[in-house]
């Protein structure tokens, strides 16, 4: 008997090959939050938060004032790891 090729298998495996792939991608961002949090000069830290942004499917994307402060990094990560962990 050949199991795999019945539909509802091959189903299965679609929406499971797809939740292992969102899965990776929202760790992959997650970590990529993690290593903004932990850089130390302010002006890479804002370079690596916009190209985050910029990465994100627009339904996540955040509105990026034109004067960012520290704080506002710290909070915009923040809003970021939610949305990811929301989603996952």
């Amino acid at each position: 008997m050949i199991f795999y090729k019945t539909a509802p298998y091959g189903l299965l495996c679609d929406h499971w090959i797809e939740d292992v792939m969102s899965y990776n991608k929202s760790k992959l961002l997650l970590n990529r939050v993690s290593a903004i949090r932990n850089e130390p000069n302010t002006e890479k830290r804002l370079r690596m938060l916009q190209q985050l942004n910029d990465s994100l499917p627009n339904d996540m994307r955040l509105d990026m004032p034109s004067l960012i402060t520290n704080a506002y990094v710290r909070k915009a990560l923040d809003m970021i790891e939610e949305r990811l962990l929301v989603s996952a």
